[in-house]
């Protein structure tokens, strides 16, 4: 979306998870789409990848982000031998 920033975090988890089969598709999402989504997440340069739990209040689908766990490791991965 024209309103996310392109940070450097969410611009290399991108390649990482591109370049581990895990599609990645980028599309204008309205907020009340997100109470219906399986995850949540955001990047950050200071905390790499951040599950999103909760909405206003509500939980985001059963609480758990496999996903976005994976996301987490596989950039840890990336960061620890690719930029040395």
């Amino acid at each position: 979306s024209s309103l996310i920033l392109p940070g450097v975090s969410r611009s290399l988890l991108i390649d990482v998870l591109q370049g581990n089969g895990i599609a990645v598709d980028e599309a204008p999402i309205p907020a009340a789409m997100l109470h219906k989504a399986d995850e949540v997440w955001l990047t950050s340069t200071t905390r790499d990848v951040v599950a999103v739990t909760r909405i206003d209040g509500v939980m985001v689908g059963d609480g758990e982000c496999p996903l976005a766990e994976r996301a987490y490791r596989e950039f840890q991965l990336y960061k620890a031998f690719r930029l040395r």
